[in-house]
C-alpha cells in the first residue's frame, strides 16, 4: 500500500538554518534505504518545499505502523511533525469509482 508522509517544522527547526538540524538532515540520506528495506517499506521519491518548511515521502509500506518505525529510526521526527496518509494511484481510485 501506498503511504504519503508530510513532514513539517518551523523556521526554528529548519536545517536550511541551523547547523545542529542541517546535520541530522544530512545523516539521512547514506541510511534511508536500508532502514526503509529493515521495516518492509520502499521510499518512491521524496520531495522538499523549502520556502514551506515541509518535505513530501511516497513511501510503499505494508501498512502505516512501518512508515512511522521508518520516520523514527531515520530520526525526521526530531524537528519535525509528520501526517502519514494512505493514498490511491489515480488509476486505482478511477478502478474503484468503477467497481461501486
Amino acid at each position: 500500500m501506498l503511504y504519503m508522509t508530510v513532514s513539517t517544522h518551523g523556521p526554528d527547526t529548519c536545517p536550511g538554518v541551523h547547523e545542529e538540524f542541517r546535520q541530522k538532515a544530512l545523516s539521512i540520506g547514506p541510511k534511508m534505504e536500508e532502514v526503509s528495506s529493515a521495516h518492509g517499506c520502499t521510499i518512491k521519491g521524496v520531495w522538499v518545499a523549502r520556502s514551506s518548511h515541509a518535505h513530501y515521502s511516497l513511501i510503499d509500506a505494508p501498512d502505516a505502523h512501518a512508515v512511522e518505525s521508518v520516520t523514527m529510526e531515520l530520526g525526521i521526527h526530531e524537528w519535525n511533525v509528520t501526517t502519514i496518509q494512505p493514498v490511491l494511484t489515480i488509476e486505482e481510485a478511477m478502478k474503484e469509482l468503477a467497481e461501486q
